[in-house]
């Protein structure tokens, strides 16, 4: 052709075009010094060609390669997205809008219908440029309701521009995709002063079609295909345009130049991909990573289960060379740790919600909290009933202002005054109380909470008014400079994208916008913004199913192409015009996506793999696959048998099917030793505790608060004592305001109210004081809550005895046996060893009650006494004679050495209820105490137990090695109870 027009070069593969534009790009040129444009659809396609040119020619230099959208920018600019949209919110009030006036109106934020509007102009420039000339002009012939975007769009006044760019004598577009109108009137115009060369991967009939009507079509001369059924199934493709039927066509050997994997979820088709590949490695020596290309409809699902799978360190796939590519700023830890700080206001700020949020590397680098502190952080959250919401201010939102307690700002005033003031006062400041239990360590952890609570506040105040682009993104940067400290470079595109949001926003920029509005740009703003590509690095890639459309790769694998991913769904909006007269070159999803799974099978040169869902991850049933998957399944059934090339994997990847010698073979070497297990002989389940530990030390003192911790819970205190942890559930931070609260809590509640009014303080000031905690419910809930309280703390104060009158003696007691010493510390009044409890009478407050006697008993001469006094009634137990106590403590600190060293079945409800059977004459192994003894285990059994022990066999473990006790009781668990709780029974009181 001549120095100026279109030309249109077409070849089935993207070789063929490469080689065509390498070879004009390399000849003769009129200006040696004039830079060569090509126009490429991705970076990934920008890597290639440089690459396969510098491989042909030995260099890349003097081309410039640049993207579709530039190029139209260049010929006739248009606003961008968010220009349009500020540009419309002034037209609202135009007559004839009134349809999209009450649209915005029932809209939180107009900015996001406006945005919708935007971007449908923008997509009538693109597709009808013909139509909004028409509008302009004051033409159209839509339906009255419709009637509103001629309107809006003739307010607007916006015509685009045409310039005349400074660009080569040869423009070279290369695998464009789908050419719009306004793409097509582009290089229609370009082509009226220069040479326009258009290069494109054969495609369907419409495709070709279009290409037609810009200029002269060029068939290129392809290469040949592989003589694979791979190469077969190619040849089908291009036969017919599009993936044919099945039937009619003959068989091929299945040389597993195409396999499909059936497996499950996205989680197991990725740890299929990782066997799979391995697998082609493992068979082809001359494979290398860079050869593979992993293309997926759904990069930001698959992207963190490929990172997770190609780290694990047993896997043979760690060592392989993978990255993960077209991934958007909106995977960028900056960018969403940004977008979740400014959601927060909207948030409630649960407690749980905001200690995950100072978890984040970012602030916690900011603020200092390691482990340890974050681990403590919980703690003081839940001790200073910390629940949710920031302050009163921000709970107003919620229509819940009245209620103050239970929010940050108290939460951490009530911190703050801990410090200062022993929480067991009833001192407050204003409406808040101290928190129990803080120490002085805690001042640097407490003072750099309230520095960031306070910075929330502060923070919230500023999001409540609106404000210009401009000024949102100087927010944005102060808030990542006040409560963020990210490592060097994490936040450079972030603060980029940033700076780039205000340039496309031009002049509209100074429009005031909301909270809700701004957030909801810059989420569509990282959405649309690539990351940093990674292309051509000599890695196997996982891209999207655009970056690598048309780049030949000697395999290619199609992960994840899922019915509820591919292809993707064409919702239209109902005013949009597009979808009520479509036209060829119009954006259609699902069309595209069928066409892409063309150019992916085409670009394969010696393989292609695809790994899908086959069965429901939760039911194991089987599903169909994404129809145009079904169809390449049936093309395959017409080439070659199709039983060869489909896989079926197993939900597990440990299971013996993945290594019984026929293919696919998994590689993980874990789970081949799982999958050895499973069909190896079954073992029984070993215990947790496998045998004796060593014994203590017989030197070594023994702590009277040991003693009675182990009594009260023996198995929770083997393992504290000599594990360093306990199996009790998890202490979690409560996130609602204490309503109704559980029985736990409410014995809290009242055990506080017990030791207040114990220590001396009036009931009307403990009210106050637990009013201000926190912890009691608001209103009419917590003063019912607390006359209960009061009520049975009344009842417990009544039944206190006369010593209880009597001030307080301290006694500190070593006291020595010949084998072991023992010490500690009680507290009598007078000669009465009292204990209270806000509960019912139970017997592990009897065993406490008990030790404590016989050690003072045994250390002091007497009489003494111990009173327990609890809601249900009061228990009173004599002390024995200093010989009798000592031989009794001589056999409870046997049972302790013992029991810390194998686990005992000493559960003192379960032990007590026996001991009962026993003293009235009943036979404990009577069947018809057997739903007792369940009740007892499960109210006592918890996980601690559950670890070593199981109902009912627990009732029946032998005696063993252990010898004292009675020697007629056949069963561990009825020593124990014999030797524990006769000698308590006998010194009972009435």
């Amino acid at each position: 052709m001549g120095d100026s027009g279109i030309g249109v070069f077409q070849a089935r593969h993207a070789e063929v075009l490469a080689d065509r534009l390498i070879s004009t790009l390399t000849g003769p040129a009129a200006d040696a010094f004039e830079t060569q444009l090509v126009i490429v659809p991705s970076a990934a396609m920008q890597r290639w060609l440089s690459q396969r040119m510098a491989r042909s020619a030995g260099i890349c230099a003097g081309v410039e390669f640049r993207s579709a959208a530039w190029l139209a920018a260049q010929v006739s600019p248009l606003p961008s997205e968010q220009e349009l949209t500020l540009l419309l919110h002034p037209l609202l009030g135009l007559p004839g809008l009134e349809r999209l006036r009450e649209h915005a109106a029932a809209s939180r934020e107009a900015d996001s219908p406006l945005r919708r509007v935007a971007r449908r102009y923008l997509s009538y420039l693109e597709h009808r440029p013909q139509m909004l000339e028409e509008w302009a002009a004051g033409r159209h012939r839509l339906p009255r309701d419709q009637a509103w975007q001629a309107t809006l769009w003739r307010a607007i006044g916006l015509k685009p521009d045409w310039h005349t760019p400074d660009l080569p004598s040869l423009v070279n577009v290369f695998c464009p995709g789908t050419l719009s109108q306004r793409l097509r009137g582009i290089l229609a115009r370009l082509a009226q002063s220069r040479r326009v060369d258009v290069y494109q991967v054969s495609g369907s009939a419409e495709q070709t079609h279009i290409l037609a009507a810009l200029g002269p079509v060029t068939d290129l001369p392809d290469q040949p295909r592989p003589q694979t059924l791979l190469g077969h199934l190619q040849d089908a493709f291009a036969a017919e345009g599009e993936i044919p039927a099945a039937g009619g066509q003959p068989k091929v050997p299945a040389d597993q130049s195409v396999t499909v994997h059936l497996s499950h979820g996205l989680d197991r088709q990725v740890e299929v991909l990782r066997d799979t590949l391995a697998a082609a490695f493992d068979s082809d020596p001359t494979l290398e990573p860079r050869h593979v290309a992993i293309l997926t409809p759904d990069v930001a699902a698959v992207a963190p289960l490929v990172t997770a799978a190609f780290q694990d360190s047993a896997h043979p796939a760690t060592g392989f060379r993978l990255r993960v590519a077209d991934q958007t700023l909106a995977e960028n830890p900056a960018a969403a740790l940004l977008l979740r700080l400014l959601r927060l206001p909207d948030s409630r700020m649960e407690a749980g919600e905001v200690l995950e949020l100072l978890a984040e590397p970012p602030i916690a680098r900011r603020f200092r909290f390691g482990p340890d502190q974050l681990q403590r952080l919980g703690e003081l959250v839940a001790r200073a009933s910390i629940r949710w919401g920031l302050d009163r201010r921000h709970r107003a939102s919620f229509g819940l202002d009245a209620v103050v307690q239970n929010t940050w700002i108290a939460g951490v005033q009530r911190l703050l005054l801990g410090i200062a003031m022993d929480g067991n006062t009833l001192a407050y400041a204003k409406t808040v109380s101290p928190a129990d239990d803080v120490d002085s360590s805690d001042a640097a952890l407490i003072g750099s909470l309230a520095e960031l609570v306070a910075r929330l506040s502060r923070l919230f105040a500023v999001l409540e008014a609106d404000a210009t682009l401009p000024q949102w993104i100087a927010t944005c940067q102060h808030i990542l400079a006040a409560l963020t400290s990210f490592e060097p470079g994490q936040e450079q595109a972030l603060h980029a994208a940033l700076g780039r949001i205000c340039e496309d926003a031009g002049e509209a920029s100074g429009h005031q916008m909301s909270r809700w509005a701004f957030t909801r740009l810059l989420q569509r703003e990282f959405e649309g913004r690539p990351a940093r590509p990674g292309f051509g690095d000599g890695s196997a890639v996982v891209a999207g199913l655009h970056s690598l459309r048309w780049i030949p790769h000697r395999v290619v694998v199609l992960l994840g192409w899922d019915a509820e991913r591919y292809p993707r769904s064409a919702p239209h909006d109902g005013d949009d015009l597009l979808a009520t007269d479509p036209q060829p070159g119009d954006p259609d999803p699902p069309r595209q996506d069928r066409q892409i799974l063309r150019d992916a099978v085409n670009a394969a040169s010696q393989r292609l793999i695809v790994i899908a869902a086959g069965r429901d991850e939760s039911t194991n049933r089987e599903v169909a696959p994404a129809a145009p998957i079904a169809e390449l399944m049936d093309t395959l059934d017409t080439l070659a048998p199709i039983a060869e090339l489909v896989f079926h994997h197993p939900l597990q990847p440990f299971s013996p099917a993945c290594f019984d010698g026929s293919a696919p073979r998994g590689y993980d070497p874990v789970s081949f030793r799982g999958a050895q297990a499973a069909i190896g002989p079954r073992a029984a389940r070993p215990r947790r505790f496998a045998g004796p530990l060593p014994a203590l030390p017989q030197d070594a003192p023994v702590a009277l608060s040991d003693l009675v911790a182990f009594f009260s819970h023996p198995a929770r205190f083997l393992l504290r004592a000599r594990a360093g942890f306990t199996l009790s559930d998890p202490v979690t931070v409560a996130e609602e305001i204490p309503i109704d609260p559980d029985p736990l809590a409410r014995w809290s509640i009242g055990r506080r109210y017990l030791d207040l009014r114990l220590a001396g303080n009036e009931p009307a000031n403990i009210t106050q004081a637990l009013w201000l905690s926190g912890d009691v419910p608001p209103a009419g809930l917590g003063s019912r809550l607390l006359e209960v309280a009061g009520g049975d703390v009344q009842l417990i104060t009544r039944r206190l005895p006369a010593a209880a009158a009597a001030p307080p003696q301290v006694h500190d007691m070593v006291l020595e046996r010949p084998d072991f010493t023992l010490s500690g510390r009680v507290t009598t009044h007078g000669d009465v060893l009292l204990n209270t409890e806000f509960s019912r009478l139970q017997p592990r407050h009897q065993l406490v009650a008990w030790v404590q006697l016989l050690t003072l008993s045994a250390s002091e001469p007497g009489p003494w006494q111990a009173v327990t006094v609890t809601k249900s009634r009061v228990h009173a137990l004599t002390g024995p004679d200093p010989l009798w106590a000592g031989q009794l403590l001589d056999s409870l600190v046997a049972v302790y050495r013992y029991g810390m060293q194998t686990p005992i079945p000493a559960l003192p409800r379960l032990c007590e209820l026996f001991a009962r059977h026993r003293r009235t004459g009943q036979d404990p192994a009577d069947p018809a105490h057997r739903n007792d003894y369940g009740r007892c285990w499960e109210y006592d059994g918890d996980e601690n137990w559950r670890a070593f022990f199981s109902y009912p066999e627990v009732l029946t473990l032998p005696v063993g090695d252990f010898q004292a006790g009675d020697p007629s009781e056949a069963t561990l668990l009825g020593r124990l109870a014999r030797l524990i709780w006769d000698p308590l029974v006998e010194c009972e009181r009435p």
